[in-house]
């Protein structure tokens, strides 16, 4: 039998919340802790880095309570438990914009651009009527949302299937790729080419 942890100390009780966290929340607890301090520090160039942190406080209270609390084995709770990451990725995407914009006060896309067309250039192009339709620019977009379909689509298989281990790790590669991609999106400022006429 494990000695009781005594709580009498910040320290612990910290600790013992750290230690019940599972590597993808680990991971969603380093972001979301840095991009909340940056948000914070970078205040005087957004208008809403002071909303960004305390928004980002109440995801770090929620990451080190949800493991915590929900303990049971009953099935929409452990779902819940097992899921609620998810929830987490559309809300940080949306502050991408603002947390670049408070880092640089300006945008790539006419460097980026300038780049293209001149290595572009190099090897021809491709125009024509082909390019142009409507059916492959369905195609595209529909290519492009597949990713919403896929992501999940994959992690419910693996839920279901394989140990819960193995779901565990596809959890972290999941979040540590987002949060990387997330990190690129704000140090390298692009719109998209839409943007810049």
């Amino acid at each position: 039998m494990q000695p009781k942890l005594k709580m009498n100390r910040p320290s612990n009780y910290i600790s013992h919340l750290l230690s019940n966290l599972r590597s993808f929340e680990k991971a969603a607890l380093a972001y979301v802790a840095f991009t909340g301090l940056l948000a914070l520090v970078m205040k005087h160039h957004t208008d809403h880095g002071v909303r960004i942190f305390l928004y980002h406080l109440l995801m770090i209270a929620g990451i080190l309570t949800i493991p915590n609390l929900l303990t049971g084995k009953s099935g929409l709770v452990r779902v819940f438990k097992d899921w609620y990451i998810f929830i987490l990725f559309p809300i940080l995407f949306k502050e991408l914009t603002f947390l670049s914009r408070a880092l640089f006060g300006y945008y790539l896309e006419p460097i980026l651009i300038a780049s293209d067309r001149q290595l572009l250039t190099l090897f021809g192009h491709f125009s024509g009527p082909f390019w142009q339709s409507w059916l492959v620019t369905e195609l595209m977009a529909l290519a492009y949302a597949s990713y919403y379909f896929i992501v999940p689509g994959v992690g419910i298989y693996i839920y279901r299937k394989w140990p819960f281990e193995e779901y565990e790790f596809y959890l972290f590669k999941f979040c540590a790729t987002m949060f990387i991609f997330y990190m690129l999106f704000i140090l390298i400022p692009v719109r998209g080419p839409h943007h810049s006429a």
